[in-house]
């Protein structure tokens, strides 16, 4: 969590990150995904989610169009 706290002030900083988080399935991958994404919550940026199932494509795709858009800092996460 603290290397992924780090990376959202170098975003904040005005660098862009990629970051991929993978492993095993139930290793916590979505736990980290929800704990930084309240942390940047909290810290005034904005999160855009897409999980798996029947429109995980579109809510990818608009997760994307909407970051692109922000104004301010802006995490998107896609879930498997």
């Amino acid at each position: 969590m603290r290397w992924a706290r780090g990376t959202w002030r170098q975003v904040r900083r005005g660098y862009g990150r990629i970051v991929i988080v993978s492993g095993p399935p139930q290793i916590g991958k979505t736990r980290l995904a929800a704990e930084i994404a309240s942390y940047v919550e909290a810290s005034d940026g904005s999160v855009w989610y897409a999980g798996a199932g029947g429109t995980a494509i579109v809510d990818a795709r608009t997760a994307i169009e909407r970051a692109v858009e922000a104004e301010r800092p802006t995490l998107v996460i896609l879930d498997d």
